[in-house]
């Protein structure tokens, strides 16, 4: 089985247009509006195919014109629903985390409005829901007679819970949530259930334009204890650290695929960089090879491009631990990294 993994997805719709009253003279929003396909023009070969294209997607499938957090909570994400999805088809999109803090940015209905965009052009969701729902293991497939499972979750956050009732709980619907603990458990259970299976966490975790701290490390740690095979993360719009813990595979983050709000990673003195995952599972291995790519709309004018020699030289100099490799194929540079041969748990 082949997947493409990719961090958080936003055409911009809402940022984009308010960039357009700030500073009339932009083309970003006239752009969107003609061809929005440019804006993924340079990952287009790295999704589709008989890869199976999964993403988190980090905004409101919403036409409505005023969100009930409006003015509670800065950074609201709105893209329009018919654009989006056609972008997600053309790109190869076969699912998506709803599990983030944006997905209830226009609350409950804005949530269900964007369910309902996604079911109706034949994407998967999954991290979203009432609270059964949004905890269920998304199951992709079998690959080499084993299931493959994906486990997409927020890291919880007190503020998100109180002031914006984001996270589901009994039938009420909203994101799913964990902590480094609860996690834990979730896997061990499902390898419990699933002795076999591929089991790839996908977490929403991490601070802004930041790199990963030591606590991300020690959940790491524990998640592969409890018997996660792959763990790719997003959430900090940029490529975190990767390294491998006990033979696992971990990327912290992997940024952004399409992201366009202006960002801020001068301001944070963070690099520019972000990456697309090709994962291939056979029997008793996996490989991983990491595609990284220039996201900072302030240098790309809103044109992600796949990073050249010199940039992903650096990219590796920032984020790699000596686990990878820093290779070049049909695709682009990427950094490699190949699972040994495991014993079934």
């Amino acid at each position: 089985m082949k997947l493409t993994f990719a961090g958080d997805f936003s055409l911009g719709d809402r940022y984009l247009q308010r960039l357009q009253r700030r500073k009339p003279g932009s083309s970003a929003y006239r752009r969107l509006l003609e061809d929005p396909m440019r804006f993924v023009t340079a990952l287009r070969p790295l999704f589709g195919g008989d890869r199976i294209g999964i993403v988190n997607l980090e905004t409101v499938l919403t036409r409505a014109s005023v969100s009930p957090l409006e003015g509670r909570k800065d950074y609201l994400g709105q893209d329009d629903p018919g654009r989006t999805i056609a972008v997600l088809q053309a790109l190869g999109v076969w699912g998506v985390s709803l599990a983030n803090n944006h997905s209830k940015d226009f609350g409950d209905a804005g949530l269900l409005e964007t369910m309902h965009h996604l079911a109706i052009g034949g994407i998967r969701f999954f991290g979203a829901g009432d609270k059964a729902g949004a905890r269920m293991p998304c199951y992709v497939g079998m690959a080499a007679g084993r299931p493959v499972y994906v486990i997409a979750s927020m890291q919880y956050r007190a503020r998100y819970a109180r002031e914006y009732d984001y996270f589901a709980h009994g039938a009420q619907v909203g994101v799913d949530s964990f902590d480094p603990n609860s996690m834990a458990r979730r896997i061990r259970a499902l390898r419990q259930r699933e002795a076999k299976a591929w089991i790839i966490v996908f977490p929403h975790w991490g601070r802004n334009y930041r790199m990963r701290d030591d606590a991300m490390r020690a959940a790491a740690e524990a998640w592969v204890r409890a018997g996660a095979d792959l763990i790719l993360g997003h959430g900090a719009h940029a490529l975190q650290e990767c390294d491998c813990v006990s033979g696992v595979p971990v990327c912290y983050s992997l940024g952004n695929v399409v992201f366009s709000s202006p960002g801020r990673y001068r301001q944070h003195g963070m690099h520019p960089y972000s990456a697309i995952a090709q994962v291939e599972l056979e029997t008793d291995r996996l490989s991983l090879r990491l595609y990284p790519t220039l996201t900072d709309n302030r240098v790309t004018d809103y044109q992600v491009a796949l990073a050249q020699h010199t940039q992903a030289a650096e990219c590796a100099a920032r984020v790699l631990s000596a686990d990878y490799a820093l290779q070049k194929d049909a695709f682009g540079w990427h950094f490699a990294m190949e699972q040994p041969e495991r014993t079934v748990r």
